[in-house]
This record gives structure tokens, C-alpha cells and sequence, in this order.
């Protein structure tokens, strides 16, 4: 992206101007940039999103695989919930039957 950016901000400059980033950036072989320079920034572009991509799906899966271990806890905890609700209501039920 460092490249293309310096690419785009000499070929904009007049030639009297672009000396003065060749000066800044040392000796780098600017034909050879221009000549690649779509092909050099879409492959950086694509990798980039890729690797973004990537980063994203592994975060989304390691998110639901933590929650799918702290649901499965939860429901647990549900169930005893309810089971213990319903054997205090079979327990009143049970003593105003005897009643």
C-alpha cells in the first residue's frame, strides 16, 4: 500500500518534483512498480481481505464454541430449575391432597 500510494503521489507531481521522493525513498526501481502496480496492489488488496476473512471465521467460530459449551451449561442449570419448581408444586399438590 506504501508503494502504491508513493506511485500514485509521483505520477501526479510534475518531473521536476519527482526527484525529490526518489531522494526520500532511496533506490527503488520505479518502472518496475509502475509496470506491476495493478497487479502488485490487487494481490495486496485480495490477500488482505483474506486474511481478514480468515481472522473474522475464526473469531466468529471460537465465539460460538465458547457460548455453545456456556449454553449447554445454562440449559443444564434450566432443567434443574424446573425440575426442582415442579417437585416443590407435586410436594403442595401432595399436601393438599392429604389434606
Amino acid at each position: 500500500y506504501f508503494f502504491s500510494a508513493v506511485l500514485l503521489v509521483r505520477a501526479s507531481l510534475p518531473w521536476r518534483y519527482r526527484g525529490g521522493i526518489e531522494a526520500a525513498v532511496g533506490s527503488v526501481e520505479f518502472s518496475f512498480y509502475h509496470h506491476w502496480f495493478d497487479s502488485i496492489f490487487l494481490f495486496s488488496a485480495l490477500l488482505t481481505a483474506g486474511i481478514v476473512g480468515l481472522q473474522m471465521t475464526l473469531a466468529s467460530h471460537r465465539r460460538r464454541s465458547r457460548s455453545g459449551s456456556d449454553v449447554a451449561g445454562s440449559v443444564s442449570s434450566q432443567r434443574q430449575r424446573h425440575a426442582a419448581i415442579a417437585a416443590r408444586e407435586r410436594a403442595k399438590r401432595a399436601v393438599v391432597a392429604s389434606h
